[in-house]
């Protein structure tokens, strides 16, 4: 899994590894947020992404590029595209990528000023394989083509599709008053665009106000739009975070350009998601990644000098079942070497560690039956007094990660006090006895995957003490089976 490219260019930048992860993609240094331009061609995934590679702020946004055969290794291809015009000189934003003539064609937003010094966006294609020329005719979508009171300094993150010979692109412009509104264009050439419909409005949908990165699919027979959101109005134990993603289940009519949602729901209930992204995988599978990190929240790397900061989530398979969309992880023990620790049917009740059980880089599968106990408290990244606290509560039917002790304190403008540290997802079943938990540890990054909802929580925790320990300790009795897995590096 090592890759001697990445390593050598870490210890010329003076990257410290620390809090990296070793499973997750991420370039070897600088700064990174939203995915862009996730696809397969010539039988690989591409994913692009935003980047600054010379610090660790988003200062200039480039697009950096990385490729992958399994979705486990990524390798590094360097810098796509870089603002070098004067349609894009304050920086490439998100974008989307498919394959054309044999060639990957991208296309993305570049940001720039006018003559009196307002910003203007506006979607601009460029296309290659390994490298990627700008088309001369750039931009191909301005911002005069506006509907009426649409603000040209937010028109941004271009999600393109092909479909009976006609391209689509979606893409987000905010009002005047900051709601978002997703846009439906549609073009036989790429080049040459035409406005069709305001698809969806959100002023009256309550999902926030801007929304940004757009994703359009279909699952089965049902449309699938993923949208991600600023200052959702808080449901309960959902959208709590100020930037939340969502998916909306409906109908799009691109005849008429209208996308009916029929419904909605938190893509994600951890603290540190965002900009999600997906792609038909190589086996027709819809595969899904994204930012693992929120806006407006401190990164401790960044903080201790460490030259880097941030980092994709695993990649994720989607599934629609009913009327909801499920998720799980798209890589499985596989990417683990080494013999998995099995315990089977212990019976926990207090406190206790098991044997073999713990580590910073490590999948967990965790088989709980809490038919006998009101919670089960996991302690991960655990030493003394410090760890992050995953607790499957039965009486409250929810499960919670709370990091408020797990090392650096990490803090964000929030929308519900508590938010940053402390996340909820619920459980449906009322009269559920048992739950199974894939957990993926890797340096700090935390998902866990529920099967029996289908829902994920993401976070991100940098532990001060650098513990490995793993504990366990009930309300009761819970009987746990549990396996095991170390990554271990080559």
């Amino acid at each position: 899994m090592k890759q001697p490219q990445n390593e050598m260019i870490q210890k010329e930048c003076g990257v410290n590894t620390t809090y990296r992860p070793q499973y997750h993609m991420l370039p070897p240094r600088g700064w990174i947020n939203d995915p862009n331009g996730f696809c397969t061609y010539d039988k690989q995934y591409h994913l692009f992404y935003q980047y600054y590679p010379y610090g660790v702020t988003n200062t200039l946004m480039y697009w950096g590029h990385s490729t992958s055969k399994d979705l486990k290794v990524w390798a590094y291809k360097g810098i796509a595209l870089s603002p070098d015009r004067p349609y894009d000189n304050k920086g490439i934003f998100s974008g989307t990528a498919i394959e054309k003539n044999g060639k990957l064609l991208l296309m993305y937003t570049g940001v720039s000023t006018d003559e009196d010094g307002r910003t203007r966006q506006a979607q601009c294609i460029a296309s290659g394989g390994t490298s990627f020329e700008k088309n001369s005719i750039n931009p191909v979508i301005l911002p005069d083509v506006l509907p009426a009171g649409c603000r040209k300094e937010d028109f941004r993150d271009p999600k393109i599709w092909e479909e009976n010979g006609v391209f689509y692109c979606l893409t987000i412009a905010a009002d005047l008053k900051g709601f978002g509104k997703l846009l439906l264009f549609k073009s036989t050439d790429m080049i040459r665009w035409e406005f069709v419909s305001v698809a969806l409005s959100g002023e009256s949908m309550g999902l926030g106000t801007l929304w940004e990165c757009p994703d359009y699919f279909r699952l089965g027979d049902r449309d699938v739009i993923l949208l991600s959101t600023v200052s959702a109005t808080p449901s309960g134990v959902k959208m709590q975070n100020k930037y939340s993603a969502v998916w909306l289940l409906g109908r799009f009519d691109l005849k008429t350009g209208i996308f009916q949602a029929e419904q909605w729901d938190q893509l994600d209930d951890g603290t540190d998601f965002y900009a999600p992204q997906t792609t038909r995988g190589l086996n027709g599978e819809r595969i899904m990644i994204a930012w693992q990190q929120s806006w407006e929240r401190n990164i401790p790397p960044a903080e201790l000098g460490h030259n880097w900061a941030g980092h994709m989530t695993l990649p994720r398979e989607l599934e629609c079942i009913g009327d909801r969309i499920c998720q799980k992880p798209a890589i499985d023990s596989a990417c683990f070497e080494g013999e998995a620790v099995v315990h089977n049917n212990v019976r926990i009740t207090g406190q206790q560690t098991l044997s073999g059980i713990r580590g910073s880089n490590v999948y967990l599968r965790v088989c709980a039956d809490l038919s006998g106990c009101d919670s089960l408290t996991i302690s991960l990244y655990k030493k003394d007094t410090e760890a992050t606290l995953l607790v499957i509560d039965r009486a409250k039917k929810q499960i919670v990660l709370d990091r408020s002790h797990g090392g650096y304190p990490i803090s964000g403008a929030e929308m519900v006090s508590g938010a940053s540290n402390r996340c909820v997802s619920p459980l449906q079943d009322e009269t559920f006895g048992s739950v199974t938990l894939e957990i993926f540890l890797d340096s700090g990054a935390i998902e866990v995957f529920c099967k029996e909802t289908g829902r994920c929580l993401t976070s991100r925790v940098y532990p001060k003490l650098h513990g490995e320990d793993i504990a366990f300790e009930a309300k009761g009795e819970a009987i746990i089976s549990i396996e095991a897995h170390q990554f271990l590096q080559d």
